[in-house]
């Protein structure tokens, strides 16, 4: 191969590197754009989660202070019908309180899932 021939194979060489290279370059961009954009949401639902188990846990606190109010109107009831209604309520209470810490304990699954994915 005379020299003349050895510069032209190997200045297409370089431009098919060069070619290459930015092609690379370009998916390497929109895949690290694509990642920051799945990790924003993923942050997103995490916040709505955190957000969501806060309003559980003042909602579980607001049923706790019910039933103790109701058990104050329990130990005062003067007749056995108000009596039997209170603890109506109170069994109402406890049955809401277990299906916000079933929801919770849910939220909280959901949330260590999140974290092992940003991980």
């Amino acid at each position: 191969m005379d020299k003349w021939q050895y510069e032209e194979v190997n200045k297409i060489l370089d431009e098919a590197w060069s070619i290459a290279s930015a092609a690379q370059e370009r998916r390497h961009r929109s895949g690290s754009s694509a990642m920051r954009t799945v990790n924003t949401k993923i942050r997103e639902a995490r916040a709505r989660k955190l957000e969501t188990r806060e309003r559980k846990e003042e909602q579980l606190r607001a049923v706790y202070r019910n039933i103790d109010a109701n058990r104050d109107k329990l130990y005062e009831a003067r007749s056995s019908e108000f009596r039997s209604r209170v603890e109506g309520w109170i069994d109402e209470g406890y049955a809401r309180a277990k299906e916000l810490e079933s929801a919770i304990t849910d939220l909280d699954a959901a949330i260590r899932d999140i974290d092992s994915k940003l991980d």
